[in-house]
């Protein structure tokens, strides 16, 4: 069988690569002149700045990492306390006469982990265990005598219970919002949750603990199947960028032989409601916002968070609840937009909404509805025109 050729396009000569090089410059520089023009206040994506280093002597770079070292001390000083006395009360379950680390100090070598961003027991047992470490942990922690293994704490998180765990992590989240170190973050005098899933782990076959979730992969017919970990995390995320984890929830299969004698896979919504039981456990008078993907935009965890008081952002799914979309869009011709509107990363933001609009069985739901139309210009990097 014969191919057809492919047409190849000519070569541009060093002198055209030049011309449109220069006309790319151009047009980039009419793009920047019309939002200058605009009087926009072009609000940027992220703060950090990404240029050289400003050192130009060691005993400067010196110092600035000692402030920032110094920093750091400060705010571990302020928050370990809290964790040390929560771990302390948890129980602990090894044989009392076997124990050589207490296991406020192995909780503490797990944090530590974490804080310099150790991924393996290999790597904790090789950065943490050496002499120099060791000496200045000693002046932050006291109550640390010897550097323990990672396979300790791997064993003693084994048969530990992670609700423990959790309470201490929750006590300090409390502890910061009672000192109100997170007041000037709020939003609207509210916190900011973000729900989202995530998975963690996968393997290939069925050998695994049969809480483990399954699918299928490849080709059906060779029915090949693996097993994954899945979950929800709800985490603080600000304004300013920070990130804060709060709670996660993990999906299961059900094998229950009464109920689901073939089992029974576990979904985010399903999570979402447990995740939200144990929220308003932990915190039941807290204002919350919570933002979320268009999989979450249903009924019923809406109705849940309106029944918690609780204010929240969802994204408009495209293949469901079509209505809200064309109520919102059927009078958007004649709305007046918000003016003086911010330029996020030099696109033109325009914004319209309709309030109240009653959804559920009972409509007992009341919706607020808002759209944003992004406008930018491009420059084609092929022709140098502005599209």
């Amino acid at each position: 069988m014969l191919k057809t050729p492919k047409k190849f396009k000519p070569l541009m000569t060093r002198g055209q690569r030049k011309e449109l090089k220069q006309k790319i410059i151009e047009s980039q520089e009419k793009i920047h002149e019309t939002i200058v023009t605009a009087n926009a206040t072009i609000n940027h994506r992220t703060q950090a700045v990404n240029s050289k280093r400003s050192y130009e002597t060691i005993e400067e770079e010196q110092a600035a990492r000692a402030e920032i070292v110094e920093a750091q001390i400060k705010a571990w000083r302020s928050i370990l306390p809290i964790l040390i006395k929560r771990f302390s009360k948890i129980p602990d379950p090894r044989r009392a006469k076997s124990v050589k680390h207490q296991l406020t100090v192995l909780m503490i070598f797990g944090l530590l982990a974490f804080i310099f961003r150790l991924s393996s027991r290999r790597e904790m047992n090789r950065e943490l265990t050496g002499a120099a470490i060791n000496n200045n942990l000693r002046k932050i922690f006291p109550e640390i005598e010897t550097i323990p293994h990672a396979d300790t704490l791997a064993r003693m998180l084994e048969i530990t219970n992670p609700a423990e765990i959790e309470a201490a992590h929750v006590a300090l989240i409390k502890k910061l919002i009672l000192n109100k170190k997170l007041k000037t973050l709020l939003i609207n005098s509210c916190l900011p949750i973000t729900i989202d899933g995530s998975q963690k782990l996968y393997r290939d076959g069925l050998l695994q603990d049969h809480l483990w979730l399954q699918r299928p992969v490849g080709n059906p017919e060779d029915e090949n199947h693996q097993q994954y970990v899945y979950v929800i995390e709800a985490n603080f995320t600000f304004k300013n960028g920070l990130n804060v984890p709060l709670m996660t929830e993990y999906l299961f299969m059900d094998n229950n032989e009464l109920t689901n004698p073939n089992g029974k896979q576990d979904c985010e919504i399903t999570a979402f409601e447990r995740m939200m039981e144990r929220l308003k456990l932990h915190f039941p008078r807290l204002k919350l916002v919570f933002f979320m993907d268009s999989l979450y935009a249903t009924q019923n965890v809406m109705g849940l968070l309106h029944k918690n008081n609780w204010d929240y952002i969802i994204s408009l799914p495209k293949n469901k609840l079509k209505d809200f979309a064309k109520q919102l869009n059927q009078q958007r011709k004649f709305r007046q937009s918000v003016p003086g509107q911010l330029w996020h990363r030099k696109r033109q933001q325009t914004f319209h909404w309709e309030n109240n609009i009653e959804y559920g069985y009972e409509y007992q739901l009341k919706i607020s509805l808002v759209s944003c139309l992004e406008r930018w210009e491009e420059v084609n990097k092929k022709t140098g025109e502005i599209e």
